[in-house]
């Protein structure tokens, strides 16, 4: 899943003489390595056809794009019959995904939905991310929001997560194909994402979510408050959601795509 794991398994596979699949799941560009890597592949599996596009045109007949898959059997939508005043955001800290984001559209979600509460879940792995997290927490309580954030412990099962959510926020400064997008549309979570990376093939704008600029909180808050005000809006979005995880991302559908690719070049 990373270049240099590529470089290392292509390099080993070249010596074998057994052909390499390389699986593409994060943006980050690692040049020359991802042109080493893609001519070692036999076959390259893209999460979505965003992370094809970064990849030379010369490797097109290589690339399969298989999207994550999420066990629709397991996640399924509960009806909770309370308030629409909850958005999560869940994913890791750092400012690719953009949790800074969502922290300064939150004054403006809450001037317009003053019972907005924010449910977040997720950690740094770096001591980056662990900078970058304490300075938005500083963020938060000079905004005085120290009450409307709420960071909840490990969580196990992410269904009783995403389940008390009535909108999942996807801030992402870059994001190829985040699988917590599938997860909520399984759940019948409405998603509100900016329009970069894989987002754009897993969100029909005004479908199963809305889809706003980068960098931009006030579009962020605008879509946020827009599905906060209109419930039945948000159901049918959450319904949409619910089709089309069940059409593109069921787990078995996904794997038995990924076996398909093994079985094609052992042949």
């Amino acid at each position: 899943n990373t270049f240099k794991a590529g470089l290392v398994a292509g390099a080993a596979a070249a010596l074998a003489g057994v052909p390499l699949v390389f699986q593409e799941q994060a943006q980050i560009t690692h040049w020359p390595i991802d042109r080493v890597v893609g001519l070692l592949s036999r076959r390259i599996i893209a999460v979505s056809m965003a992370l094809a596009g970064k990849h030379s045109p010369s490797f097109e007949s290589k690339f399969v794009i298989i999207p994550p898959g999420v066990d629709t059997e397991v996640l399924k939508p509960v009806e909770s019959g309370r308030a629409s005043t909850t958005v999560c955001f869940l994913g890791r800290m750092n400012e690719e995904k953009g949790f800074d984001l969502l922290v300064e559209s939150a004054p403006l979600v809450l001037r317009d939905v003053p019972d907005a509460r924010f449910l977040v879940r997720g950690s740094p792995f770096t001591a980056e991310d662990r900078d970058f997290f304490a300075a938005v927490k500083r963020r938060i309580e000079a905004l005085g929001l120290e009450s409307r954030f709420e960071f909840p412990d490990f969580v196990r099962d992410i269904g009783d997560l995403l389940g008390r959510a009535d909108v999942l926020a996807v801030p992402s400064r870059r994001d190829a194909m985040p699988r917590v997008v599938i997860e909520a549309m399984a759940l019948g979570v409405p998603v509100v994402a900016v329009d970069v990376g894989g987002l754009p093939e897993q969100i029909s704008h005004g479908r199963n979510g809305l889809l706003v600029p980068p960098e931009s909180p006030s579009h962020l808050a605008a879509a946020i408050v827009e599905l906060l005000r209109d419930p039945e809006r948000a159901r049918s979005m959450g319904r949409e959601g619910r089709r089309v995880a069940e059409e593109r991302y069921r787990v078995g559908a996904c794997t038995a795509a990924i076996v398909d690719v093994y079985r094609e070049i052992s042949r």
